[in-house]
């Protein structure tokens, strides 16, 4: 494959994967599921089984999501890559979505706009925009697993 080719499964995953995680999220905060974890304060309302339930739906989309790009693709045209360029190849799809999620949709939609429409607690609750960007190093080790994981269903499984 051509390196325009891999940017361009970069670029079109990255906004399919971003589609998905922003209607998946339109729908937690729609059904209550992000924001009742907290009170606007910022005190813990309930127990948060229904912001950790969110989480790993969310992970588990990331990594569907990965596997669905690889197999329809990558291993099904019959592109064959080593593990490591699969893996990176898979992990800069994964930092286009975090860094998505960390600038839109935390940034601009969470902090700056706070539509009401979304059900959101107080923007206090959701700190400054300076906060998300803080999140971005442990994001980049969520994603390396994430990558590694779905990587290796690929190699193991799809090969």
């Amino acid at each position: 494959m051509l390196a325009a080719d891999l940017l361009w499964f970069v670029i079109r995953w990255g906004v399919i994967g971003s589609a998905a995680v922003t209607a998946y999220l339109v729908i937690a905060w729609q059904a209550g599921l992000v924001s009742t974890v907290r009170d606007e304060s910022g005190a813990l309302r309930r127990a948060p089984m229904a912001g950790v339930l969110t989480g790993i739906g969310s992970v588990l989309m990331f990594i569907v999501l990965l596997v669905l790009a690889d197999v329809r693709e990558l291993v099904g045209p019959g592109v064959d890559l080593p593990f490591a360029r699969l893996y990176a190849l898979n992990y800069l799809v994964c930092i286009f979505w975090l860094l998505y999620d960390t600038i839109v949709i935390d940034i601009l939609i969470v902090v700056v706009w706070h539509p009401p429409f979304l059900r959101l607690p107080d923007r206090e609750a959701h700190g400054s925009p300076a906060y998300h960007l803080r999140t971005i190093p442990r994001g980049m080790i969520l994603a390396a697993i994430i990558t590694g994981v779905a990587t290796s269903i690929i190699w193991l499984f799809f090969r």
